[in-house]
């Protein structure tokens, strides 16, 4: 039990004074299952043990916030959610099902039905929210972002891979991208090309008419509502063009961070 309190001790110590970096913090996760390995048969090993997982939660709290071990965090993070478009990716996926080119309907004031490819019930209530870029199944109860659609989706990538498929897709320039996420994007560019683009576009003049014209809704997010639904347009050509997105900027992660105590 010493031993390991020893080694925790050590890496929050060094942490503080000369820093910590992603290498050093993967033996977080290995101290953890070494801790709680250890049998705390006394008053003082319940204390190293009580001490040594609150140094490890310490060190796990600050490598998250500041974005040690993500590739994507913050604001890139945000600005995948918020601007690229689930909508295309549920079109896209719906049109590769076995449902195929299905009639598809707007349901309350900006939102979109159709059958679930998530559980493969045609008969689910799944509905995307466009202008919140969220979905929900009423059927099988899963909901979530444009990340956890496609990571749902696609099983066989992690959520990196998923998450640089939606960057390439869309124009957001990052510094990795893996054979497998390429590979994806480029089929949801050539099916937005050729089947979708009619489709796509029309739909979200549609929902740019329900929120302005039926339900007077003029701005979302300090944001004009037609100036949104402009740039989702306009966004079509760009995708398949392949032009970046201008207003991303990725920013990459610290190499090393110093714990604050």
């Amino acid at each position: 039990m010493a031993n390991i309190h020893r080694k925790i001790e050590k890496l929050y110590i060094t942490g503080l004074t000369d820093g910590i970096d992603f290498e050093e913090y993967k033996k977080v996760e290995k101290y953890n299952r070494e801790l709680r390995g250890c049998n705390a048969d006394t008053i003082r090993e319940m204390h190293e043990v009580s001490h040594s997982l609150e140094l490890l939660n310490k060190i796990v709290a600050q490598v998250s916030n500041t974005g040690l071990n993500k590739k994507y965090y913050g604001a890139n993070y945000q600005y995948i959610i918020n601007n690229a478009s689930l909508l295309l990716l549920a079109l896209y996926e719906l049109a590769m099902s076995k449902y195929g080119e299905v009639e598809v309907g707007l349901v309350s004031k900006n939102s979109v039905f159709m059958p679930c490819t998530l559980d493969g019930n045609k008969s689910s209530a799944f509905v995307v929210s466009d202008i919140n870029n969220r979905f929900k199944c009423y059927s099988c109860s899963r909901e979530g972002t444009n990340i956890d659609f496609l990571s749902t989706k696609h099983r066989n990538l992690s959520t990196n891979q998923v998450i640089e498929a939606i960057c390439h897709l869309y124009g957001y320039e990052v510094p990795d991208q893996t054979e497998e996420s390429v590979a994806l994007a480029e089929k949801i560019r050539e099916k937005l090309a050729t089947d979708l683009r009619a489709l796509y576009k029309k739909i979200l003049e549609d929902l740019r008419d329900t929120l302005i014209i039926d339900n007077k809704t003029l701005t979302f997010g300090g944001k004009n509502v037609e100036d949104i639904y402009d740039k989702k347009i306009a966004d079509i050509d760009r995708i398949i063009a392949r032009k970046p997105d201008s207003n991303f900027t990725y920013n990459e992660p610290p190499k090393k961070i110093i714990l604050q105590p």
